[in-house]
């Protein structure tokens, strides 16, 4: 899935070949914000104010507001299990079908989508104002709202415990999600990332205190 200008760069002891694409190709803005390479091979390009790209291989396809995205500014993309997308925008989060862009109807209008994570058939929507859980066979379902009123910057379930980035520290429910935990690193506590290791530790990125690491007794 590469074109465009060919790049060549020399190391020490290697030589690595980049395919460039641009403005040029097609694509709609050249600040790209999202990827997403799908199960069929497509490659989904969100960029900030640009709207949504799919690239085939050969050549761009543009999804943007006059399609139906709420936003044109994509801040999170992740794979359905049925082949759909769905898409977090500042201005809300829809799914795409391949057909249309179905956008959600209910609480997503004019919150930032700033991440998405899918567990099994549990949509979980961090936002600008708020954690909701969706169903994600349904994107016009009502939402779960988990916690309200708070940034959210990135979510993640790892072993039945579903875990929270946020200004504030790390939020931390129960399985049976009927406890709430909340995290704190010192002064400083503001969070914004999450990655699991193949061992299955959970990293934390943050601002001001580096990289930590959860250990869950």
């Amino acid at each position: 899935l590469l074109l465009g200008v060919i790049l060549t760069f020399h190391s020490s002891a290697q030589r690595y070949q980049i395919d460039q694409y641009n403005l040029r190709d097609g694509l709609p803005q050249s600040q790209v914000s999202s990827l997403l390479q799908d199960h069929r091979g497509f490659l989904w390009v969100g960029t900030q104010g640009g709207g949504l790209a799919k690239f085939n291989g050969t050549s761009f396809e543009v999804i943007n507001s006059g399609d139906g995205l709420p936003g044109n500014s994509i801040t999170a993309l992740i794979a359905g299990k049925e082949g759909n997308l769905f898409i977090g925008t500042d201005n809300g989060l829809c799914s795409y079908d391949g057909r249309g862009v179905l956008t959600d109807t209910t609480q997503a209008h004019q919150l930032r989508i700033e991440a998405l994570y899918l567990s099994e058939n549990e949509l979980f929507v961090a936002t600008n104002n708020g954690l909701f859980l969706q169903q994600a066979d349904s994107i016009s379902a009502p939402w779960e709202v988990l916690l309200p009123e708070e940034t959210i910057f990135d979510v993640l379930v790892q072993n039945n415990v579903l875990y929270a980035c946020s200004d504030k520290g790390v939020y931390m429910w129960s399985a049976d999600r009927k406890q709430l935990d909340l995290l704190r690193f010192g002064s400083n506590t503001y969070c914004n990332k999450f990655i699991v290791t193949p061992s299955n530790e959970i990293l934390v990125g943050t601002y001001g205190n580096g990289v930590l690491r959860i250990d869950k007794d």
